[in-house]
């Protein structure tokens, strides 16, 4: 027999007779000491413990290693000041961290990781915010792992772990779709009770319609609307409240396109397209984002070329589009706008410029849909850098908090929280950029359904970045990033249940579905 085997059953029964051997009781460590020395006595010397090293980290301080012995016993060896244990038992290593197994290098950059489970065949490893990996010891035949071979696995969860915080659940992809159809899509929008899911993609100049399966969350392919003149250069598609009318900007067309939608089978029909008031030369330059009203009678269109405006143009069922203004606001305020939301209650817009540098309020009549200039929050104002290159904007469900990303095309890469007053004007709140790793390049920004998670979608740094949220305060913090085939992350939508986030990967010319669990997850 194994002497490592036959002093494992000696001790097993020993733990009976003696419960405090081996936790400091005298007789039984002299106890064990007796064993020892007999059973060196039974052979010519005791053998060492032959180790495997299951992965190894890297940093310029000193190494970590996590060893399996060949005697079935997982062992955490710590080496060097590189690794940082960290409140909540997590782990920390330097930024030029690396986890490499078998040549394959799995996580470049900051690594934060905690060891979920610990036992003498498997040991769990959960790494900051992506999947845990499972190694098990297995019997092995092959040549050159040994007996006591080292099997990795990919533990699936929806655990996520907050650096210092508890662990929280967390979103897991399920389902990534590709084709010629998403080529350059940027821009993902979801019906209101969540049946079909759009998608606009400007290299394509073409809208994908899909259906959404509502056990799985996974969707299915069903048209695909390719037009080279009206949809030159689809950048971004919403629908309207009531899922009537989807709306398209293109900016190779400069056109903003209506689409009347079919709520049963998801279709959408031409119905009209504007440029600019009827028999005067276009006047978008660079249309880029849109927005419906609370009533879905108005549409808000983004242009931000040419100093930059907002465009009104009303939505009449049986004549299509009508022209009723651009507005260029006050001093520059809209130049090189990017964003716009629509207060869920109240009949305001916030636009995020990111040559002004700036987030304007703009009031709008819900009679005549014409806008006006409420108030503009500067970057070179005090606290308000975050605004520097500002981007992406979102409004919370419940209208009391405001959020803008910035970074895409230059500036900071930081996420900005305001507060709504009773009028509707901005408070500033907090400015969040450093706290934030790997998000370069802050694009969309949504907020979840029940107000506690804020997802940002970092082009540049090839991911959707997970922001907890506080209700009562609107503050955000950090909590992890979503980075799996997400390269050139820019456009995100959530189901209207909370459980299903969409995102549009320009670069990898796809979108991801991404399971967030339970919608008590947000």
């Amino acid at each position: 027999m194994n002497i490592f085997k036959l002093y494992r059953v000696l001790t097993t029964f020993l733990r009976v007779l003696h419960p405090g051997h081996l936790l400091g009781n005298r007789n039984g460590w002299l106890t064990g000491m007796a064993l020892l020395i007999l059973m060196g006595c039974a052979q010519d010397s005791v053998p060492v413990k032959r180790e495997n090293i299951v992965g190894r980290w890297r940093s310029q301080r000193g190494w970590f290693t996590l060893s399996f012995y060949a005697d079935g016993r997982f062992k955490k060896q710590e080496q060097g000041d590189g690794l940082r244990l960290l409140s909540g038992g997590f782990f920390m290593l330097d930024s030029d961290s690396r986890w490499s197994l078998s040549g394959e290098k799995l996580i470049a950059g900051r690594v934060v990781f905690k060891i979920r489970r610990l036992t003498p065949d498997t040991m769990v490893i959960q790494f900051g915010d992506d999947p845990s990996f499972r190694f098990r010891r297995v019997e092995s035949d092959v040549p050159g792992l040994g007996k006591n071979a080292i099997r990795k696995e990919r533990v699936r969860h929806r655990g996520v772990s907050s650096i210092g915080r508890r662990s929280s659940r967390r979103s897991d992809v399920i389902q990534i779709l590709g084709g010629s159809v998403l080529d350059g899509v940027t821009s993902t929008a979801v019906s209101p009770k969540g049946r079909f899911v759009y998608t606009a993609a400007w290299k394509a100049d073409t809208i994908g319609i899909f259906a959404k399966d509502f056990d799985t969350g996974q969707l299915e392919f069903k048209k695909a609307l390719t037009d080279s003149d009206r949809l030159q250069g689809s950048v971004a598609l919403r629908l309207s409240p009531g899922g009537n009318y989807a709306a398209v900007v293109t900016v190779g067309s400069k056109t903003v396109v209506l689409y009347q939608r079919d709520k049963e089978t998801g279709s959408l029909e031409y119905l009209d397209t504007a440029s600019g008031p009827a028999g005067e030369a276009p006047l978008f330059r660079d249309p880029n984002a849109v927005a419906f009203s609370a009533d879905g009678r108005y549409l808000f269109v983004v242009d931000a070329a040419g100093g930059g405006g907002v465009a009104s143009v009303e939505i009449r069922p049986k004549e299509g589009l009508d022209w009723v203004q651009h507005n260029r606001g006050w001093a520059g305020c809209f130049e090189g706008a990017r964003g716009i939301a629509r207060h869920p209650h109240k009949p305001i817009l916030y636009v995020s410029s990111r040559k002004a540098n700036t987030l304007t309020v703009l009031g709008y009549d819900k009679t005549t849909g014409r806008t006006a200039v409420g108030q503009t929050l500067d970057a070179d104002e005090g606290e308000l850098e975050c605004l520097d290159g500002a981007f992406g904007v979102s409004v919370c469900p419940d209208g009391r908090f405001v959020y803008t990303t910035g970074g895409r095309f230059g500036g900071r890469n930081a996420v900005g929280v305001f507060e709504v007053t009773p009028k509707g004007l901005l408070r500033f709140v907090q400015s969040m950029e450093n706290d934030m790793p790997g998000l370069r390049g802050g694009n969309e920004i949504a907020v979840s359904r029940n107000g506690r998670r804020v997802y940002v979608a970092a082009t540049l740094g090839n991911a959707v970045g997970v922001l907890a949220r506080n209700s009562r305060s609107g503050k955000v913090s950090y909590s992890g990033h979503l980075s799996d085939h997400m390269a050139g992350a820019a456009g995100l939508s959530i189901g209207p249940l909370g459980r299903y986030l969409y995102i549009a990967a320009e670069n990898q010319d796809a979108i991801l579905v991404y399971d967030a669990g339970t919608q008590s997850v947000y």
